[in-house]
């Protein structure tokens, strides 16, 4: 049987929306009685005081990554590399990110909106604001 796995948000960023869409995708599955099973992958959350810099040169950002940031855009990528799982499910296209790391073929992302995409010009103007636009398009 087939093996969904939902990679959600990591729960620092207290999105309680996101947090409950995977879980919600699980149950209709389940209540569907399709031939599947599936799992909600459990991101550490580490906010890790060591800095990988590469990721920010790469991307030209300003400033380092750090908390929250570098928990998501460098241990949570490192934390999926060795799921083993028929499709992969990233509920927040904030996180497509993943995809790089994730070793399966089949992998599905969820876009809620691309609101940024419209600001994008007026934002630049800012250097912290040219950053999440960075990791916006990195996603």
């Amino acid at each position: 049987m087939p093996l969904v796995t939902f990679l959600p948000p990591i729960k620092a960023e207290h999105n309680l929306s996101m947090e409950v869409y995977p879980k919600e995708l699980s149950r209709h599955l389940h209540e569907e009685k399709l031939p599947i099973r599936t799992s909600i992958f459990e991101p550490s959350n580490s906010k890790a005081t060591a800095q990988d810099t590469s990721l920010q040169k790469g991307l030209g950002l300003h400033q380092p990554l750090s908390g929250q940031l570098y928990a998501k855009y460098v241990g949570y990528p490192a934390e999926v590399a060795h799921i083993s799982s028929s499709i992969v499910h990233i509920t927040d296209h904030s996180y497509g990110h993943l995809m790089q790391n994730v070793s399966n073929k089949k992998v599905v992302v969820t876009c809620h909106d691309l609101t940024l995409l419209q600001y994008a010009k007026q934002l630049a103007k800012n250097p912290e604001a040219r950053d999440r636009i960075a990791l916006f398009n990195y996603s």
